[in-house]
């Protein structure tokens, strides 16, 4: 066997990995369970011992004289505060809890990547007269999924503190354009997963009556329609609106948005490999 023998049989035998539904099913459950609680749990924790909120009482007990500590001036909140201030220490005592979460959420959404991307394929192969577009949008999906996981682990291994320490260093070397490393990643994941979305937000309009026969899905039609548009409109002007304002609450909403429609996917995923398997 020659080496681009084997080196095919390897490449099917990853990607038989990666589409199994008992792996897909682990990396769908373990993706709702760290990522979301994590970043709930790290928001609650900031809000209440945000270190800046701590430095701001003091300066205020300092200056006036105060017999005891206020309450917190600062705190964190989605209004004043970016996503990537959950991963820096000048802004929770936790930090980890974002950056860890993204590393290994990125991970885990490969292989649902690669399903998402099989499973949408059955869609085209059923119909009378199959057609290229469906492949196509799905392929360029996948394409785009795969670098906003990137991105994703991005955000987490050049953590907020990490980013500003790399650029101190290096006198600004690690750096791309006027982004430190940190806001490049963030812009590849939002922005990939943003395009992803669209695609199969398309799919999701041109096939809406077919979906839920080939996934099993006991939802309607007027269902899938309402996901796919949310798909397409929403998450895009949030990330326009974030850029032009930078304001942190549009890129809350944006975040929002995007996992508007990545949740529920998973969700369904989730159901229909249950099925599969037998499972409850």
């Amino acid at each position: 066997m020659t080496l681009k023998e084997k080196l095919e049989v390897q490449r099917k035998k990853t990607y038989e990995f990666l589409v199994n539904p008992k792996v897909v099913r682990l990396c769908i459950k373990g993706a709702l369970i760290i990522f979301v609680p994590s970043l709930i749990i790290g928001a609650i924790i900031a809000s209440l011992l945000d270190p800046a909120g701590i430095w701001m009482a003091s300066a205020i007990w300092n200056q006036v004289g105060m017999t005891e500590l206020p309450v917190d001036q600062a705190g964190y909140s989605i209004f004043t505060d970016y996503i990537s201030n959950l991963g820096s220490l000048n802004y929770s005592p936790i930090p980890f809890f974002l950056d860890d979460a993204a590393l290994i959420t990125s991970l885990l959404l490969v292989p649902v990547s690669f399903y998402l991307k099989k499973r949408f394929c059955t869609i085209y192969d059923q119909q009378e007269t199959p057609g290229k577009l469906g492949k196509n949008l799905s392929n360029l999906a996948l394409i785009f999924m795969i670098l906003g996981m990137i991105g994703f682990f991005g955000i987490g291994f050049f953590s907020e503190d990490i980013a500003d320490s790399l650029e101190y260093a290096t006198g600004g070397l690690a750096m791309v354009g006027i982004l430190d490393l940190h806001e490049f990643f963030s812009m590849v994941v939002f922005l990939n997963l943003i395009i992803a979305g669209i695609f199969l937000g398309v799919i999701g309009l041109k096939y809406a009556s077919m979906i839920p026969k080939v996934f099993d899905l006991n939802v309607s039609k007027t269902i899938i329609i309402i996901v796919a548009i949310e798909m397409i409109i929403f998450p895009f002007p949030m990330m326009v609106a974030t850029v032009i304002t930078q304001w942190p609450f549009f890129e809350w909403m944006m975040l929002f948005a995007v996992f508007g429609w990545i949740i529920p996917l998973g969700v369904a995923f989730l159901k229909q490999i249950n099925k599969e398997l037998g499972l409850k």
